[in-house]
């Protein structure tokens, strides 16, 4: 179980298990409900992911909660991950998850395009001054 996750890992893992949970929430068939935060089966997102479970609620609660919380003008604190809300244990906050692995992607997407475009740059430079050597 010596497994190297990043942070970027778990939070997908936890988003794509409980995305389909906000979305009923978001259905207009059904109640308004103002819950955000989802609870998460820690025990369980650690067996998929192969670590300990202490592992995965550390980086949670620890270093990942820390780095991706923020603060309201009035003061007040939104989490990105508490372990106890309310009469809930371990709960994400699902809508910034969402936020935040949404932007991961799209940031990962942005860098592959451009090593992608300055390749091909590159390569057509090259079979430029490949044809201007051999007409010289």
């Amino acid at each position: 179980m010596d497994k190297k996750l990043t942070d970027e890992e778990i939070l997908k893992k936890i988003y794509n298990r409980h995305s389909a949970f906000f979305s009923d929430y978001l259905d207009d068939s059904k109640p308004a409900n103002n819950e955000i935060y989802v609870s998460i089966d820690i025990e369980e997102l650690a067996k998929e992911l192969s670590v300990d479970s202490q592992l995965i609620f550390r980086r949670l609660y620890y270093h990942i909660d820390k780095i991706l919380d923020y603060t309201h003008t009035d003061g007040s604190r939104v989490h990105l991950y508490t372990p106890i809300a309310g009469e809930n244990k371990n709960v994400i906050h699902l809508p910034l998850l969402g936020a935040i692995v949404e932007t991961a992607d799209e940031i990962r997407r942005r860098k592959t395009y451009s090593v992608v475009f300055s390749a091909a740059k590159v390569i057509i430079l090259l079979a430029g001054l490949s044809v201007i050597i051999y007409f010289l």
